[in-house]
């Protein structure tokens, strides 16, 4: 009988194919899945984009991405991810609720509004420490215009209208709005139009009153003091 055995040497096998897998199929997986995660974060960008107004560079580049590690042999995993600070500004951008005194970007009292009179920069926000160096004019002061009224950073130069540089208030709504199959968000302070109203009023009368006694309520509020934080 004539008989063939075959010998396979399958630790030899084995090492071969730990080979090629370490050393072009995991690489390989690695990179596809670096790109796909570096395009999802790139879509989550344009996407802020779209739906927010003005996002700021302080809001795009915090999405990161955690890449896949070619090296060890444990699984490959990305990870598309907002660093936490920036999240907890976005965090009512996404999910409508209210911001109130206390969360990110708020102070002590509350959310601190631009007033109509404050310059804005190119994202529609006050600019860095804008309430710091306006607060060093001899004309601006932050007041309380009657009782339980929100804190106001008034500017008020001899012989011209009152100015409000910026208000804080109680807290500010988020609303989602869908417009041309985009999600996207409006705020907008509680009641900080009706305030500005009676604001305006009350500084026409301050201007035009002659026994004074508008303008001499506000003068008891007038402070130097820090700003409320």
């Amino acid at each position: 009988m004539f008989e063939i055995q075959v010998d396979i040497d399958t630790a030899a096998f084995s090492r071969d194919v730990d080979a090629v897998v370490a050393e072009e199929v995991r690489p390989a997986i690695a990179d596809a899945l670096n790109q796909i995660a570096f395009a999802a974060r790139d879509a989550v960008r344009e996407a802020m984009l779209e739906g927010f107004d003005s996002p700021t560079p302080f809001t795009l580049e915090w999405v990161r991405v955690l890449t896949a590690r070619v090296s060890g042999s444990g699984p490959l995993d990305v990870v598309v991810f907002i660093m936490d600070r920036q999240a907890g500004y976005l965090d009512l951008e996404i999910t409508p609720g209210t911001r109130r005194a206390g969360m990110p970007a708020t102070t002590r009292r509350g959310p601190l509004i631009p007033g109509p009179a404050a310059p804005r920069d190119q994202f529609g926000n006050l600019p860095r420490n804008y309430v710091e160096e306006v607060m060093r004019e001899p004309d601006v002061a932050w007041v309380q215009l009657r009782p339980g009224a929100p804190p106001t950073l008034i500017r008020h130069r001899p012989g011209e209208e009152y100015e409000v540089l910026a208000v804080i208030v109680e807290e500010v709504r988020y609303d989602t709005v869908r417009l041309n199959g985009t999600v996207s968000v409006r705020h907008r302070p509680a009641r900080l139009a009706c305030f500005l109203e009676s604001f305006r009023r009350s500084s026409a009368h301050c201007q035009t009153s002659q026994s004074g006694g508008g303008a001499s309520a506000l003068r008891r509020f007038w402070s130097k003091a820090s700003p409320p934080r």
